[in-house]
């Protein structure tokens, strides 16, 4: 299916060249079309004739159902939405952040700085669509957990450029503008070896306690560096 925005509606067109439906969509010219990865949703976002709110979002089925009309999000004709490959939900950039909407155009999250600080460049979405980051001005990144429904962490990276997952969404890269691509763990077990090495010994109960750490959710390189260093000492 091929999709275009015009005024008034989205055309839907097979790969012929024929007709096949059409979105009535509520704005008026039609900004942005784009699908959800399995195909299964449509995505548009038209501008208000009336003026308020100034862009007019719209999620829809393949079958030209509207899903939900999306008016209450503060966002702008030229936001571009990032879809998790799984089709779960997609990220939107709206006004001081990002909004979260699944499947069914129901807000389950947003990403947000403090006052006066806004969004840079495009979120990053985990291959298995567990997480989401956002970097923002302030020189943070926020990272949202699809699971909790909430911020799970913050990570400060800077002046970075674009960011994204690795592959196995355990580690998020952050291009900085002087050309290095800076490598930041996403979860703890993932330092503990490097902190091993370093420490040198075996951390007492009172402060695996304080930093949360749990051995028996350590992988096993990371347990062998940490009790090889306790050792040593």
């Amino acid at each position: 299916m091929i999709a275009t925005g015009v005024r008034n509606e989205v055309g839907l067109w097979n790969w012929r060249g024929e007709r096949i439906g059409r979105l009535r969509t509520g704005g008026y010219k039609v900004f942005r079309v784009a699908f959800s990865p399995d195909g299964d949703r449509i995505f548009t976002i038209a501008d208000n004739p009336s003026g308020t709110p100034f862009a007019l979002p719209e999620l829809w089925a393949r079958t030209g159902e509207r899903i939900a009309l999306l008016d209450s999000l503060d966002t702008s004709t030229s936001a571009v939405p990032v879809f998790d490959e799984r089709g779960n939900y997609l990220c939107l950039p709206a006004n001081r952040g990002v909004v979260v909407v699944d499947a069914s155009g129901t807000v389950i999250g947003t990403i947000a700085g403090g006052p006066r600080v806004r969004v840079q460049g495009q979120p990053a979405v985990a291959s298995d669509g567990g997480r989401v980051a956002v970097s923002f001005t302030d020189g943070q990144v926020r990272v949202w957990d699809y699971a909790g429904r909430r911020r799970v962490m913050t990570l400060r990276v800077g002046d970075a450029g674009p960011i994204d997952f690795s592959m196995d969404g355990r580690t998020l890269l952050a291009a900085s503008p002087a050309g290095p691509i800076e490598r930041h763990a996403l979860d703890v077990e993932d330092l503990f070896g490097a902190g091993a090495r370093r420490l040198g010994r075996v951390l007492t109960p009172e402060e695996l306690r304080t930093f949360e750490i749990d051995e028996r959710r350590l992988t096993a390189p990371a347990l062998e560096a940490y009790r090889r260093s306790g050792s040593a000492a």
